[in-house]
This record gives structure tokens, C-alpha cells and sequence, in this order.
């Protein structure tokens, strides 16, 4: 294991950037596009989203539900 190269080629580095970069695009234009309300039942459905989220969360603490969610995965 001493012996292998761990480095980060320039191409790698490069393929990883772009791709990071035009989801966070991605993801910030569809925010945007729910949050000024370009499509009403798009933003009315993200509105009772994080309704919903709101009394999960008065219910449960963040670490039970990340337990939770672990636990479903497996």
C-alpha cells in the first residue's frame, strides 16, 4: 500500500469541478424557479414540503431522524 500512487491527476480534478459545478447549478435555478413561484402548484407543493418538515422536525431531533433514515437504507 506504500507504494501506490494516491495522487489526483489534473483530468480527474477537472471532470469532478465540472460536474459539482453544474448541479449546484442545476439545483439553484430549480430553487429559484420554486421559490418565484414561476409554476404555482410546483411552489404550493414545496411550500406544504416544508410545512410538513417542520412539524417532523418539532417531533424528533435531528440524529434520530439521520438514525432513522440509516435504518431504513439498510
Amino acid at each position: 500500500y506504500l507504494d501506490l500512487d494516491i495522487g489526483l491527476s489534473e483530468e480527474n480534478v477537472h471532470r469532478v469541478t465540472k460536474s459539482v459545478v453544474s448541479h449546484g447549478v442545476a439545483f439553484i435555478a430549480e430553487l429559484r424557479r420554486l421559490l418565484l413561484i414561476e409554476d404555482i402548484v410546483d411552489s404550493i407543493k414545496f411550500g406544504l414540503f416544508l410545512w410538513v418538515l417542520t412539524y417532523i422536525g418539532a417531533w424528533f431531533n435531528g440524529m434520530t431522524l439521520i438514525i432513522i433514515g440509516l435504518f431504513f437504507i439498510f
